[in-house]
């Protein structure tokens, strides 16, 4: 499969459709979910990215006043993740049900039910290309 990784407004909708349109292949926008969306090729996404991006205060180090401090490493990272996912909008291009079906409605909104689900997988999927598989 095949991840190509924009920025927000970046033209990551365009190169979907151009990559759909003219050489036919099954790439989703955002969207990797394979077993209810047509992109068995790959997709072309901002929010994917995070799987390459180190982890805060745990992946690198972090700067405090000026002092690189690693101490709290954890802590960082979940409130980085927790803010995240308080600013996620769905007009962003991330909703959680992008990466499985969870347990939150569609009808529903976003909401509590969804910035928890989306802080659960963003906790797995920020950083994970980065890690050994053991």
């Amino acid at each position: 499969q095949l991840l190509i990784v924009g920025t927000i407004s970046s033209g990551t909708s365009q190169v979907a459709r151009d990559l759909k349109n003219n050489l036919g292949l099954e790439i989703g926008h955002e969207n990797a979910e394979a077993s209810w969306s047509f992109v068995r090729d790959g997709t072309v996404s901002w929010f994917h990215g995070i799987r390459y991006q180190p982890r805060p205060g745990i992946d690198v180090n972090v700067k405090i006043n000026g002092k690189t401090n690693n101490a709290g490493g954890e802590i960082i990272f979940l409130s980085q993740v927790k803010d995240l996912c308080r600013e996620l909008q769905p007009q962003m291009g991330f909703h959680p049900f992008m990466f499985r079906d969870g347990i939150c409605s569609l009808r529903q909104s976003w909401g509590d039910c969804w910035r928890d689900e989306c802080e659960d997988i963003v906790k797995q999927e920020w950083g994970c290309g980065l890690r050994r598989k053991e």
